[in-house]
């Protein structure tokens, strides 16, 4: 377990993350609004897919930093990706509390899977038909993360203060 400065650290390095994520769903909304009730064109199915890969990128980033601080660092093999993310909602006494709920980690498996395309694909592959669910469903998937997110750093405040005594 780490130290209650550590702790604190984490809790605000989550913070700023948070406010990543946010920064991104404001992207996601300003991009809807300029596609509404139309097909987008290459470039902009490109800048769509970029804020959906974004997205992902802030989550697994804040996975990423709880995994080294808190579990001794970060999966390893072909399916690490997953693997970290599979790992969130698991309480794990004595390490550390959970950090996404079930529900949001089954939201996130979609990001996911399209972060990996996005990155091993080419641009011009990207169907509209795939990506539009993700763009639509980012504001509720971002609610979700946020909650957890917000929540998993308050618990980790409250551990500090704990572990400060």
């Amino acid at each position: 377990m780490p130290d209650a400065a550590r702790l604190l650290k984490l809790a605000d390095d989550l913070d700023q993350e948070i406010g990543s994520l946010d920064a991104v769903a404001q992207e996601a909304r300003a991009c809807l609004n300029l596609l509404r009730g139309r097909k987008p064109t290459l470039l902009e199915l490109r800048g769509a897919g970029d804020i959906v890969h974004d997205f992902y990128n802030v989550v697994e980033h804040c996975l990423e930093r709880v995994a080294l601080e808190m579990n001794s660092g970060l999966p390893a093999g072909s399916d690490r990706h997953a693997t970290l993310l599979a790992r969130m909602p698991r309480d794990q006494p004595g390490v550390r509390p959970t950090v996404l709920r079930a529900r949001t980690r089954q939201e996130l498996d979609e990001y996911l899977r399209f972060r990996n395309l996005f990155r091993h694909r080419y641009g011009f592959e990207i169907e509209w038909r795939k990506l539009e669910p993700l763009l639509t469903g980012m504001e509720g998937v971002h609610a979700e993360v946020r909650a957890d997110l917000v929540g998993f750093a308050s618990t980790l405040r409250s551990m500090a203060e704990v572990a400060g005594r």
